[in-house]
């Protein structure tokens, strides 16, 4: 079973949509899932074949060593370990039966109320170009300018800034960046820049590596970078229906 320590490093997610799309994702890329036993050290292996959110299940195939006798439907908690992209899922479950579905031996868990996730965000980026997220961005001693988020990870932005013609930005220098409230998510930090593509006029694209001072800084960061991904996904899946 996974310790409390290593729990501390994972957000939880509690919304029943974000869970769905969380194990959605699981399901489109075929994720390997890793099922641990209290009566044993070992992991059985199994994948997300379906989820019956009417029903409250999950069908898993059945999973690979999986141990003799069978934990009681409803009885001991489960603990599912899995990895999506650059994330890393964890939640508990319990066994609610085995069935066959089209010849298939397959095995009903119950759905999460819960789901501890982390995400390796440092080379993790989220495209954030359809959010419009709108940023203030301060330039030496200028009035701030307004400017749109591209894409964020836990390393730094990439960000679309007029200059309005009023300074001159060069590698190397340090701004600072205020991420305005957009569906719950804001932030504030510095970066160095790090990368200037000029658009027409003054427009610019810019890339900037966050400098953060401390470890409070840097889980700001990661919860702001989580927050617009759900908000990516919740969009995303608004589109789909």
């Amino acid at each position: 079973m996974v310790s409390e320590k290593l729990m501390e490093g994972y957000e939880l997610v509690d919304s029943r949509p974000y869970i769905l799309l969380l194990l959605q994702q699981l399901m489109q890329q075929e994720s390997l899932l890793e099922i641990s036993y209290p009566r044993t050290d070992s992991a059985a292996v199994s994948t997300l074949l379906r989820i019956d959110s009417s029903e409250g299940v999950l069908v898993f195939d059945r999973p690979y060593l999986y141990p003799d006798p069978l934990p009681n439907p409803g009885g001991e908690k489960l603990m599912v370990s899995a990895h999506s992209q650059a994330n890393h899922l964890l939640f508990e479950t319990t066994l609610v039966a085995e069935v066959e579905e089209e010849g298939m031996p397959c095995t009903l868990f119950r759905l999460p109320q819960r789901i501890r996730y982390y995400s390796s965000r440092a080379d993790h980026r989220i495209d954030t170009s359809a959010l419009e997220v709108t940023l203030v961005v301060s330039v030496a001693a200028m009035t701030p300018l307004v400017a749109r988020l591209r894409d964020i990870s836990a390393r730094g932005v990439y960000i679309n800034l007029d200059l309005q013609g009023r300074v001159e930005l060069n590698l190397g220098d340090v701004v600072g960046v205020e991420v305005l409230a957009t569906s719950g998510c804001s932030g504030e930090f510095r970066i160095k820049v790090v990368r200037i593509q000029n658009e027409e006029d003054s427009m610019m694209n810019v890339g900037g590596e966050a400098i953060l001072e401390n470890s409070r800084q840097q889980m700001q960061l990661v919860h702001l970078v989580a927050c617009l991904e759900r908000t990516a996904l919740r969009k995303q899946h608004g589109k789909r229906k």
